[in-house]
């Protein structure tokens, strides 16, 4: 048998090895099998699934959107994908949000927010989206509102624990504009 270079992998048939071909299958399949990527649906299914991980262990949580690895005898996120914000509908008695981007990302325990608003006519105090769980706060945060343009315009959104965004602003929003706000917080 030969041995592969680059993963280690010792089932590679010779030309004077004898013919197996389901010995050798079953060896190739147990090698990759243990250096695939496993997916689960959620954290609780990974951990009654994986009753005893090693370090180095990698596998994707659906729910999460994340890869984790297994690191110090705990899971911790290698690569989260961005997840967009829940968006409460467009319009409505509170007023009307022209548009709105918003990605979150969190690494560790560190969740990263970006923002990126249109407000159109929205009430003070209107609630604009939902952070989706495993991204809440501990406590509630407040992001100020930016804009390019020269004009007057204080407005913040405030993350409850629960993950509601509601936005407030301190006189009229202008009609037009975007306006932009980034924060972190360590994860609930």
């Amino acid at each position: 048998m030969l041995t592969d270079q680059w993963q280690g992998f010792g089932g590679l048939p010779d030309y004077t090895d004898p013919s197996n071909i389901p010995t050798f299958l079953k060896d190739l399949f147990d090698f990759l099998g243990a250096r695939a990527v496993p997916r689960y649906a959620s954290i609780a299914e990974r951990d009654a699934e994986l009753s005893s991980p090693v370090n180095g262990q990698l596998c994707w949580v659906t729910a999460d959107n994340a890869v984790y690895v297994r690191s110090g005898g705990e899971w911790r996120v290698l690569w989260r994908a961005s997840l967009q914000l829940t968006t409460a509908p467009l319009g409505g008695v509170s007023g009307s949000l022209t548009s709105i981007s918003a990605d979150i990302e969190r690494v560790y325990g560190t969740v990263s927010f970006y923002v990126s608003l249109q407000p159109g006519s929205v009430a003070s105090g209107a609630t604009i989206g939902t952070i989706p769980d495993g991204f809440k706060p501990r406590s509630r945060r407040a992001i100020p509102l930016v804009t390019g343009s020269s004009s007057t315009y204080n407005a913040f959104l405030q993350i409850e624990t629960t993950g509601v965004v509601s936005m407030y602003h301190y006189n009229s929003p202008p009609a037009s504009g975007y306006f932009r706000g980034t924060g972190s917080w360590a994860a609930a």
